[in-house]
């Protein structure tokens, strides 16, 4: 096992952390911008995503730093954060998929994008709702409350026709009943029968499926841990990579919004410096670009 990056990964992590950077100054830049404004929710779900593969940009950037010397916990951090945006990446291919049939289709009865989407919104709504009655320390009253306030917050996901069920108010959803879940099984089966979409998602699933090792307990995954650095960085390296696809689907949904075409189009370079300098076989850094980035 290699504990020490080869001189070609030893350039590549300077030089991504410096891309990493710009695409995050960038990023909060076109966030701050496009936040706090009346759009539609469709729009500010995408906006509100773009968020999340920024901060995950950030803190990969963060962790990087010294990643020879301190890969022994480094490597678990990045791993837990990749994850999670490569199953963000997974789900809006996945919604992806829907919208492009609704545009071909948009009479379509089967199931759709805006249904689709409904779900994923409901998804943790449901998760609250679902409490123990059972438990010592449920209080009847405060769980009404709360029913209410969730409801009086996105009302728009809750049926007009029908009064809240205290007992079961998931079944006031619009989208709350069972087994309509936007799960793994049911993204992959998509995206495997889906002719609209052109992506890398199977190299997504393989990446997501090794680093959901390291967020549940396992033989493997504490032998993952223990592989040679190099393979290790080179798994970082192409999850960066893949996440590059979320984020340009997010911003396609933002970019209407004058106000980012700048660091919309700067964002976009950066991102594709950001795969050129995964995929090359060769880098020079001078000592002085070294110095100063490290």
């Amino acid at each position: 096992m290699q504990d020490r990056l080869n001189e070609l990964n030893s350039n590549k992590i300077i030089r991504i952390r410096v891309i990493l950077g710009e695409i995050v100054k960038y990023g909060f830049s076109i966030f701050n911008q496009f936040n706090g404004k009346r759009k539609h929710i469709h729009v500010v779900t995408y906006g509100n995503y773009f968020l999340r593969f920024i901060y995950c940009f950030e803190a990969v950037k963060t962790l990087l730093k010294d990643f020879d010397k301190n890969k022994a916990y480094h490597e678990y951090s990045i791993a837990l954060i990749l994850r999670a945006s490569l199953l963000d990446t997974l789900t809006i291919l996945y919604l992806k998929s829907y919208y492009l049939e609704l545009q071909s289709t948009p009479d379509s009865s089967a199931p759709n994008y805006n249904t689709e989407f409904g779900k994923l919104l409901s998804d943790q709504i449901k998760r609250i709702f679902k409490v123990d009655r059972n438990d010592e320390n449920f209080k009847p009253e405060v769980f009404r409350e709360l029913v209410d306030k969730v409801k009086s917050n996105y009302n728009y996901l809750f049926k007009e026709d029908i009064p809240i069920d205290y007992n079961a108010p998931e079944k006031c959803l619009i989208f709350g009943d069972g087994g309509n879940d936007i799960t793994r099984k049911k993204i992959e089966e998509r995206l495997n029968s889906a002719k609209n979409v052109e992506s890398n998602f199977k190299h997504i699933f393989n990446l997501y499926d090794l680093y959901s090792k390291y967020d549940h307990f396992g033989v493997v995954g504490t032998t993952l841990m223990r592989l040679d650095i190099n393979e290790i960085f080179q798994n970082i390296l192409n999850s960066l990579y893949y996440l590059v696809e979320g984020i340009s689907v997010s911003l396609e949904f933002m970019r209407y919004d004058k106000n980012i075409q700048n660091d919309y189009d700067n964002l976009r370079e950066q991102l594709g410096y950001l795969g050129g300098a995964v995929r090359t076989n060769y880098m020079y850094l001078s000592d002085t670009y070294k110095k100063d980035n490290q």
